[in-house]
């Protein structure tokens, strides 16, 4: 039993649009206003920016399968880890303290996380390196399950 799970942030991605839009009628402004290019340009670039932050960030699908365990923001930031490489994996609850909010995530003690804001459990992936992967997950016992059948 495969389990595939994808989480996004309504709010976080209208925020994020918001942003863009608002840059861009600064940018638009900036220009008809004084002719001002260079302000005009940094707005522009800034709307780009944002945009691509809300195409990369504005899902996040996690997939336990007979391959391993994938968690891929976007469709573009994407990590896979073979079973091979995995210690073992736990569910606990996510801590966005712990990392210091949501998003990708380090933490400087070896943990890496793939999470986005409302989703209040994780699946803890132990690599055999000591290294984690900590990913935000709707239903962690289903995805404990489907780890389970795969795992052993």
């Amino acid at each position: 039993m495969e389990y595939h799970d994808k989480q996004s942030s309504l709010l976080l991605n209208l925020a994020l649009l918001a942003c863009t839009g608002a840059a861009v009628v600064g940018g638009w402004f900036a220009w008809s206003a004084d002719q001002s290019l260079l302000l005009a340009l940094i707005m522009g670039a800034t709307a780009l920016i944002l945009l691509l932050v809300v195409v990369a960030f504005h899902s996040l699908k996690l997939s336990v399968t007979a391959d391993g365990i994938t968690a891929s923001f976007g469709g573009i930031i994407t990590r896979r880890v073979p079973w091979a490489q995995i210690d073992r994996v736990e569910a606990a609850p996510y801590k966005w303290l712990q990392f210091g909010g949501w998003g990708l995530r380090w933490d400087g003690r070896g943990g890496c996380a793939y999470s986005q804001p409302g989703v209040k459990d994780q699946l803890i992936v132990h690599l055999k390196t000591g290294k984690r992967l900590h990913v935000t997950v709707k239903n962690a016992p289903a995805a404990m399950d489907a780890v389970r059948e795969f795992k052993l």
